[in-house]
């Protein structure tokens, strides 16, 4: 009797939050007093800038970046300092009160970003609002406690990271005071002429700051923040503070600051922002706002909070292996050899292969991780991690230390293999065989690992297979330690088919046959070749100069030769000539066949079978 096992490696599978920066430790922070006035009918500020310096633990000066503002006063206990070089950076080399009067420019542009959404978002201030989040503010490297107060005409609304705020009416408008109690690496600060909602969440307020047009979002927005605060508090721990608040911005933006998201206008009526993308902000409130990322390390918080936000949404409807296949592909498409980064280099998105490291082998690692350690002890960690760990800078060891301790065991091997190694392990099975040992059916098959980093030697990791038989699905955990390794599985009833990491569990290459044809894979593609239209070039110009930018090879048709369509990716802009015509199948009409000729003559009888 034949019996066939098939072999199927089943190897099926918004704008993010603003990264922290680099916070360096110190026992004594600086106090930091800010006071500024908005003119946005100039889309102008003035700011005086109060900052009572320590003396630094590393001896080293004070760094103050002025990124472009005009300061008009410099001193330091009192005494004038030099403004020669004050419009970008300049150094403090003692203690004391600096004090610093200026100015900034921040009127619209499409250089702010406004109204050109692939424009770089830069701060801005105009008649409709006011979005500052970088440049506004002679800036300080590390971590300081901040107070602000804010001038703005009537009839606008502010907000800016803070536990309470008040405002209260002077001349000229209304002054807008902030009070957060604790560390902050910046400031930023928003205002519109808003409408203001309010709901509650267990012990939380969250707040509403959103256009009149968009006003009636605000009791959909608020019932959706408030499940996600409780939905959080539960699995890592208490909401980090007081208020939360969801406020609308002129610009793209998808930016989380402590107690507040700044969304842009465009996106927040589009359905997926309450589904993922405000929940994904919302958690940024405990990973990145109140548990900072030690960046010199390398950054784990976008990779947690797209693991414990986007995937697990994904997984709660039964779709987390979509998801997790999606992370697979999208990475085989976009990371090659020469632009590969181990995790522990991410700092921060710069383009789809870093993304694809930073966000989506990040938040494999924490699957993986959560799947070797348990559930339980997973979140248990997180809510240790989170509790000791609030306003200061965290690492991945800091991360490490606290799951070993839930689980009990050592763990470098486990972070070392995953965050340092700029590869990925392949799969590969051969010698499969089915026998019958004492009667009982046995699968016999050698699994080998494919690996480019020689020197660091093969991966370990357990390896799900589900066998399919006649009688139902077994489904075993492989522990592989080696680069070949022999398995020999008996089973109950018929095998029919062996899948290799169904729910694509496993941080690895995926085979040709699993990786579908996306767009993703031509975007990932260095040096293809894009061949446009001999007329009507203008048509496609934006898209040719995208193209080029990524490296294509620009020809019209009838200029390629045939190696250079057989060995590149190519685009084909407009219709197809002759020679690109030779890359397709064809499709031709489908006729009936011909009548047969009319004849006198009875029809031959066929020969039987």
């Amino acid at each position: 009797m034949k019996i066939s096992v098939v072999l199927a490696l089943g190897l099926l599978f918004l704008v993010p939050a603003l990264s922290a920066t680099a916070l360096a430790a110190e026992p004594v922070m600086p106090q930091y007093d800010l006071r500024v006035v908005v003119d946005p009918s100039t889309g102008s500020l003035s700011g005086l800038a109060k900052i009572n310096l320590p003396p630094r633990q590393d001896g080293e000066p004070w760094a103050v970046r002025m990124d472009g503002l005009r300061a008009t006063s410099i001193t330091l206990d009192n005494a004038p300092l030099p403004l020669g070089t004050s419009d970008r950076t300049f150094l403090v080399n003692a203690s004391g009160m600096l004090k610093i009067q200026y100015t900034g420019e921040f009127a619209p542009s499409l250089d702010s970003g406004l109204g050109d959404p692939n424009a770089p978002v830069r701060s801005v201030i105009s008649n409709d609002a006011v979005s500052l989040t970088g440049g506004w503010y002679p800036a300080i490297g590390g971590l300081a406690r901040y107070s602000l107060s804010a001038l703005l005409p009537p009839g606008f609304e502010a907000v800016s990271e803070a536990e309470d705020i008040t405002a209260r009416e002077v001349p000229g408008g209304f002054e807008f005071s902030f009070s957060f109690p604790y560390p902050l690496d910046g400031l930023s600060l928003a205002a519109g002429r808003y409408m203001i909602s309010a709901g509650r969440a267990a012990e939380t307020d969250i707040y509403t700051y959103f256009f009149e047009a968009d006003a009636d979002l605000a009791q959909s927005y608020i019932q959706s923040a408030a499940g996600y605060i409780e939905d959080y508090t539960a699995l890592i721990g208490p909401y980090p503070y007081k208020r939360f608040s969801i406020v609308e911005n002129v610009l793209p933006t998808g930016y989380a600051m402590p107690t507040f998201t700044l969304l842009g206008r465009d996106i927040v009526r589009l359905p997926f922002m309450l589904r993922t993308s405000l929940g994904h902000e919302i958690l940024h409130q405990w990973f990145g706002n109140s548990v900072y990322a030690d960046l010199s390390g390398g950054n784990w918080l976008e990779g947690l909070t797209s693991y414990l936000a986007d995937h697990r949404f994904d997984e709660l409807k039964g779709e987390g292996w979509l998801y997790r296949k999606k992370i697979l592909t999208d990475y085989g498409s976009y990371v090659r050899p020469d632009n590969a980064i181990a995790l522990v280099d991410f700092r921060q998105r710069v383009d789809f292969s870093t993304r694809s490291v930073g966000y989506g082998k990040g938040a494999m690692f924490f699957h993986m991780l959560k799947q070797y350690v348990g559930d339980e002890v997973f979140y248990a960690a997180l809510r240790r991690f989170v509790q000791d760990n609030r306003f200061r800078a965290a690492s991945w060891d800091d991360l490490r230390e606290k799951v070993q301790a839930e689980a009990g065991e050592d763990l470098q091997w486990f972070f070392k293999q995953w965050l340092n190694r700029k590869d990925l392990p392949g799969l590969g099975i051969s010698a499969l065989r089915l026998t019958y040992v004492d009667g009982v059916p046995t699968i016999s098959f050698k699994l080998r690992q494919t690996f480019s980093d020689k020197e660091a030697g093969p991966y370990r990791f357990g390896l799900k297979l589900d066998i399919e038989t006649d009688e139902r699905t077994i489904t075993k955990t492989l522990r592989i330690t080696e680069a070949e390794e022999d398995f020999i599985i008996p089973v109950q009833g018929t095998p029919r088919e062996l899948v290799f990491d169904p729910d694509y569990d496993l941080m690895r290459q995926v085979t040709e046959a699993e990786s579908p044809a996306t767009v993703a894979r031509l975007l990932g593609t260095s040096g293809g070749l894009l061949i446009m239209p001999a007329e009507d070039t203008d048509t496609y110009a934006p898209l040719i100069s995208v193209f080029r930018g990524r490296g294509f090879q620009i020809k019209t048709q009838g200029e390629m030769t045939d190696e250079e369509l057989r060995t590149s990716s190519v685009v084909l802009l407009g219709e197809a000539g002759p020679q690109e015509l030779r890359l397709f199948g064809s499709a031709y009409e489908t006729l009936a066949p011909p009548a047969a000729p009319e004849t006198s003559e009875a029809p031959e009888t066929p020969e039987p079978p």
